[in-house]
């Protein structure tokens, strides 16, 4: 590799002041109009080169590193040819469009926002419970009213049966399934047991003895989706310095805490 600073004769500290003055010099010495030498052209045509590459910041830095290392390719300052002509280099002050994040970032970007239907469900879940282990709440009403529902099926052409429906003069409404409430009167007394948090009805009889009928509700085979909901939540809670577990329990438990809530209120 030719010496440049050499064909110049300054140092490779040299200022590219001293550079571009050290040139001017040199060129009007050896400009073939101003020195016949037979080698004033060949040495011309060597300090052009010289300050060519060294009176350019850029290409003198790449030398630079070039002449320090002459097996070093340095791609990062020219860049590769590209063979299609669309194709633009990066200029220096090109910045990478930002990655897109990950889905544990997002995860932990999230989590706040939903770890609290871990809780929610832990506590719905011990609630049922103790509901469900407490003494049963009995009280006496008056028939107000009865009434079978039926549904509409075949486009509209058919009627089925569907339930009946009880509502008492203080304002409690039941739905009997299976015509259950057909052994019931008009302003007759009802004994109604129930739970004593979520009152949930589960045994009425029209007097000591006599006929009854028993309810599950949410305690009967649905009762599974709650209990579900409270050992996923329970999880969560424990692992929920865990961001991929906590975050995955704390969905399971949202959804299942909707559907528990409407058992609870609507069975």
């Amino acid at each position: 590799m030719k010496n440049y600073y050499t064909i110049l004769g300054v140092s490779t500290s040299a200022s590219h002041a001293e550079i571009k003055r050290v040139y001017r010099r040199l060129a009007v010495q050896y400009h073939p109009d101003k020195n016949p030498s037979p080698e004033a052209i060949t040495l011309f045509q060597k300090i052009n080169e010289a300050y060519d590459v060294l009176g350019d910041p850029v290409k003198r830095r790449t030398y630079d590193l070039s002449f320090r290392d002459p097996f070093n390719i340095l791609k990062e300052e020219s860049g590769p040819v590209h063979r299609d002509p669309r194709y633009r280099g990066r200029n220096a002050g090109h910045r990478p469009a930002p990655s897109k994040p990950s889905l544990r970032h997002l995860m932990k970007e999230y989590l706040p926002k939903v770890i609290g239907f871990n809780f929610a469900g832990a506590l719905l879940g011990c609630l049922l419970m103790i509901d469900y282990f407490l003494p049963v709440v009995q009280t006496t009403e008056t028939v107000a009213e009865m009434y079978a529902v039926f549904k509409t099926t075949g486009r509209g052409t058919q009627r089925h049966y569907a339930y009946d429906v009880i509502t008492t003069e203080e304002g409690t409404r039941i739905k009997f399934y299976e015509m259950k409430a057909r052994n019931f009167e008009v302003g007759s007394l009802i004994y109604i047991e129930h739970t004593p948090l979520f009152s949930t009805t589960r045994y009425i009889s029209n007097g000591p003895e006599t006929y009854g009928v028993s309810f599950a509700g949410i305690y009967g085979p649905v009762g599974i989706v709650p209990l579900a909901l409270f050992v996923i939540s329970l999880l969560g809670i424990i692992f929920r310095k865990n961001v991929e577990w906590a975050f995955n329990f704390s969905i399971v438990s949202g959804v299942l805490l909707i559907i528990s809530l409407f058992l609870v209120f609507a069975i």
